[in-house]
């Protein structure tokens, strides 16, 4: 038993090569940007995986069945739900976006503020700021006012802002100890604002210390059944981008590395690159029955050089229809090689006999048959 070796082709192979090859292009481009897209988001944002970032409590809730969305514009609010806004901030708040947000929540709509960034949306749109308290810093704070924040929550994480004093009577301190305020809430017409003055509780770096995470989930919880939104248009991320930037510079990295593959494919599998070249016509040859008529007849009429001639184009044109040309039929059968010489030598010398002229007419047609036939 004859085994048959697994062989590869050397176009097959390189292609194979070419895949690979972009595969782990696209592996390295994709880790690139991806690493240059971790460290452009803002600290702000929802999508951010830097220590201060909001990303661990918008994933936390996702997965408790909040569902947060994120919201790209703000030419016009929800009618209902929760709005958080973290700081710092990629674009300025204008004018317009600070009254449009003012008079949500005073339709009873919730923004939560967070970071000590936030002072000047505080006090240009909900009444006050804060000062800072004393530079002690305190590793947790604990609740100071009955809230629907505190429910469970014994302690919850601070940073380095060593707490703030807020300004204004309609403050509550929910959130304080003696160095000063970390999260305050107050009533603005039928919403409410909660600023959390130090952003470490909901932070991924904060998120996992003493109660934050509970207190992340009341903080999303406490507004009802409304939606909870996250403003990623002031950290970029807005409706106005094409579907082509949305898909990230990752996304548009493989769809460039893909285009690329395929012209590679096509012109290592393509036959050719230019228009294709017609087929020449090749008219059907005649039968075995009507050749040999014909040659009966030229026999009759004694041109026997026409009957050889005759019987030559009938070979020929089996030779091309079976091996696409004239030079590659000869080269393929050589029996067929060597009857056509005969009886081109015969026609040159001008006088055929009769049997010369039988003998040359049957190796045509055995040559013509075994052509036919398959087996030369």
């Amino acid at each position: 038993m004859v085994r048959r070796r697994f062989r590869i082709d050397r176009m097959t192979a390189l292609i194979a090569l070419m895949a690979i090859l972009l595969g782990v292009l696209y592996m390295v481009a994709a880790t690139w940007v991806e690493s240059r897209f971790a460290g452009a988001v803002p600290s702000g944002s929802s999508l951010s995986k830097s220590s201060v970032g909001l990303s661990a409590w918008h994933d936390y809730l996702a997965d408790l069945g909040e569902r947060p969305q994120l919201l790209t514009d703000f030419s016009s609010l929800p009618a209902t739900g929760t709005l958080v806004v973290g700081t710092p901030l990629e674009t300025d708040f204008s004018r317009g976006d600070l009254t449009r947000m003012s008079s949500w929540v005073k339709a009873g709509g919730r923004v939560i503020l967070v970071g000590n960034e936030a002072a000047r949306i505080a006090a240009d749109v909900f009444g006050g700021g804060s000062n800072t308290g004393s530079s002690a810093v305190a590793s947790s704070v604990a609740p100071a006012f009955p809230s629907p924040l505190v429910g469970g929550v014994g302690a919850i994480a601070t940073g380095d802002s060593g707490g703030s004093v807020l300004n204004g009577p309609a403050w509550v301190p929910v959130f304080a100890d003696k160095a000063g305020t970390e999260v305050g809430t107050r009533r603005f017409g039928s919403g409410e604002v909660v600023w959390l003055i130090d952003a470490m509780p909901v932070t991924n770096a904060g998120i996992a210390l003493y109660d934050d995470a509970r207190f992340a989930v009341r903080l999303a919880r406490a507004g009802g059944s409304g939606p909870l939104y996250f403003d990623e248009y002031h950290h970029g991320l807005t409706t106005q981008s094409t579907a082509w930037s949305r898909l990230g510079a990752a996304g548009r990295t493989a769809v460039a590395l893909l285009f690329a593959a395929v012209l590679v494919l096509l012109f290592a599998r393509g036959r050719r690159t230019g228009p294709a070249i017609a087929r020449p016509e090749v008219p059907a040859a005649r039968g075995s029955a009507y050749i040999a008529q014909l040659a009966s007849l030229y026999r009759v009429a004694g041109a026997r050089a026409d009957a050889l001639a005759s019987l030559e184009d009938g070979l020929m044109r089996v030779l091309v229809r079976r091996y696409g040309g004239r030079g590659a039929g000869l080269e393929r059968h050589a029996r067929s090689r060597a009857a056509l010489d005969a009886s081109a030598a015969l026609r040159q010398r001008g006088s055929i006999d009769r049997n010369e002229f039988v003998t040359t007419a049957a190796q045509l047609r055995a040559a013509r048959n075994e052509v036919e036939g398959g087996n030369g």
